[in-house]
């Protein structure tokens, strides 16, 4: 049975120039050593590696760092990470693992 308080509507759709939502990740172990993907780098060439690797500029995508940590990690080191990222004009997450 049909609801005839039902209005119909046209839902915009997607065309194939629209982006998905991109994430970097960056991970850091308990020896403090840092990885953006698979690639180990140096703390201080974070910023320099994350632009590279980040949509910036596009305002359709609002890029995202997941940042993954080992729990020896101290939270310190996990909030530089989220300010770069921040910087850049990313969103942030992080998860602390065993």
């Amino acid at each position: 049975m049909a609801n005839p308080n039902v209005i119909k509507v046209s839902n915009p759709r997607a065309t194939s120039e629209a982006k998905a939502k991109q994430s970097v990740i960056v991970s850091i172990n308990k020896e403090k050593e840092v990885y953006v993907g698979q690639q180990k780098i140096g703390f201080d060439s974070l910023e320099s590696v994350l632009r590279s690797r980040l949509p910036i500029g596009d305002s359709l995508v609002k890029p995202a760092v997941v940042i993954n940590a080992d729990s020896l990690v101290s939270w310190g080191d996990i909030v530089k990470i989220m300010e770069v990222a921040k910087k850049l004009g990313a969103t942030t997450s992080a998860s602390v693992k065993n």
